[in-house]
């Protein structure tokens, strides 16, 4: 039975489930736990939906994963209705999207908007779970879900003085919802990510100078991005079930399929496959090219090699080449952005990389930031610095479980949920692109994050079918998943690369890998593995 009144003894409202987050996997959660006939309420910090696409509003924001996979399936209305022009979307486009979908499934009745989490308690008596917003709105449901995303919470360098300078300052996944003129300033730019690529593409024709800060230089691949014509939708038109088919059974939840055997390939064929690959753009020659290309050896240093080589041919500038090419890691190492333009963008003079390894961040000033013993006068600072991925959202929620443990001091030595969905102590607490998730990293989110989502609503009816109340992690079923996940880092590339997939990026954070290696479709095994095992690994009761 529902029930969404206001109680008298708290004031806060009753749900069956509660969901904090509406982007791509709480508006699907939301879509599908009303088929099941329980009452939700979404909670959102953003003013509406769209999750990411509605924080990183930053120039050049694009998706990177090509547009008629990045989309929900659930609606054949949305499906036959909505139309892509670009084959990799933009921000705005997305935006636009979400909206969409959102009033075209009337999902926006159950969401309350800038409704930013700030506790969330369990209550061992009534087990239930008890949230409260920044606004001082309170609800309460026996199951809670965080659909919050892995790349949520910004991650800003602690470095003094920033409230000494006198211009402006923008963190991208904050970027403010109005233009921002950068037309002929001088601009900071610090982080050379997949975000930092996008900005430096989009801007650098237009600012006055763009000051690149760059710890680590990144890899990258062309996008080659093109507007979509009508034969492009002529064939989406007719072959949606197939598509869908094909990205429901891809490892990393695109229309293509990562291959084995290029260690068997001799150095001119492999030359040949990267080649095409390359030519072909997108995330495929990165995920979608051979599995030996993330492992030690031969495979990935002819793909390092090849990379670096296709970097140097558009770079001009020697010294320029040097800073932006990476030399310290291997190619698959880290995730891979797409460029559309931005080796074009560093051979123009305004463009200089500052390579803060050799010239530390000092301070900034009023007038700028100081690095190296050198202070660069600036108009603007935006900060492209990531992440605080996979834990940081979860954590800035202040959830305390079981006899008071609290989820923070749970992951302090490193972020541990059984299955990437719960976490012992924390009874019907799930996560989507949890901990070990591959959501987190490798894999087209809308794809791999439903079915986690799907196995998540299983759990959710197989508690009430079988007049069950909670259902959490045991400690061992956690840990051995730890174990599993730790050993798939074995003899991989990952294994010595400081990234966000290691929790790298952020100081003081426990090195632990935050994403599922073996690929989606062995985590969908070993989810429904569990299941079929009279759910291993976790306790109901």
């Amino acid at each position: 039975m529902t029930d969404t009144e206001k109680q008298p003894d708290d004031h806060s409202e009753k749900f069956d489930a509660i969901v904090v987050g509406a982007g791509f996997s709480g508006l699907y959660l939301l879509h599908r736990l009303r088929e099941m006939g329980l009452s939700v309420r979404v909670l959102e910090a953003g003013g509406s939906v769209g999750g990411t696409w509605y924080w990183n509003r930053y120039p050049g924001a694009r998706c990177d994963s090509a547009s008629h996979v990045y989309q929900f399936w659930f609606s054949k209305d949305v499906l036959e209705e909505w139309r892509w022009t670009e084959r990799f979307s933009t921000q705005p486009q997305m935006l636009e999207y979400f909206e969409y979908v959102a009033d075209k499934c009337d999902l926006k009745r159950d969401i309350r908007f800038n409704a930013q989490v700030t506790q969330a308690r369990f209550d061992e008596q009534g087990e239930r779970w008890h949230i409260e917003t920044r606004d001082g709105y309170c609800c309460t449901a026996p199951i809670f879900v965080s659909a919050v995303g892995s790349l949520t919470e910004p991650n800003v360098p602690d470095v003094p003085g920033l409230e000494t300078f006198a211009g402006e300052h923008y963190h991208t996944s904050r970027w403010p919802h109005r233009d921002v003129d950068l037309a002929g300033k001088r601009v900071g730019l610090i982080g050379t990510g997949a975000t930092g690529i996008q900005v430096i593409q989009s801007s650098a024709s237009t600012v006055g100078e763009l000051v690149v800060f760059q710890r680590t230089p990144n890899y990258v691949v062309s996008m080659r991005n093109r507007e979509l014509e009508q034969d492009d939708w002529d064939w989406l038109h007719n072959n949606h079930a197939e598509l869908e088919e094909r990205v429901m059974n891809s490892p990393y939840g695109m229309d293509y399929f990562i291959r084995e055997g290029a260690d068997q390939l001799s150095d001119e064929e492999l030359e040949q496959e990267m080649e095409a690959l390359w030519q072909k753009g997108s995330m495929e020659f990165w995920n979608g090219s051979f599995v030996e290309a993330f492992q030690n050896g031969r495979v990935n240093d002819k793909f390092t090699e090849f990379v670096r080589r296709k970097m140097r041919e558009k770079i001009h500038d020697p010294e320029k080449a040097f800073k932006a090419i990476p030399s310290d890691h291997s190619f698959s190492g880290k995730r891979v952005p797409l460029e559309n333009g931005y080796l074009d963008a560093l051979n123009r003079d305004n463009v200089k990389i500052v390579d803060i390894k050799a010239e530390p961040l000092e301070r900034f000033t009023q007038k700028g930031i100081e690095a190296g013993g050198t202070e660069y006068p600036l108009d603007v600072i935006i900060f492209a610095t990531g992440f605080d991925a996979v834990t940081g959202a979860v954590l800035a929620m202040n959830i305390s479980g079981r006899d008071g443990r609290r989820l923070e001091d749970e992951w302090r030595d490193g972020a541990a949920a059984h299955l990437a969905t719960m976490s012992a102590g924390f009874p019907n607490l799930f996560m989507v692109s949890g901990p070990s998730a591959p959501s987190a990293a490798f894999c087209n989110v809308p794809a791999c994050a439903f079915d986690q989502i799907d196995w998540i609503l299983h759990c959710i009816k197989s508690l009430r079918i079988d007049g069950l109340s909670t259902m959490e992690a045991t400690e061992s079923g956690q840990e051995a998943w730890v174990a599993h996940v730790e050993e798939s880092l074995t003899g991989t590339v990952l294994a010595d690369t400081n990234s966000w997939y290691m929790g790298s990026n952020v100081p003081g954070k426990a090195r632990r890998l935050l994403t599922y290696l073996p690929g989606r479709l062995q985590f969908r095994e070993k989810l429904w593995g569990a299941a079929e095992n009279d759910f291993e690994g976790f306790d109901r009761h």
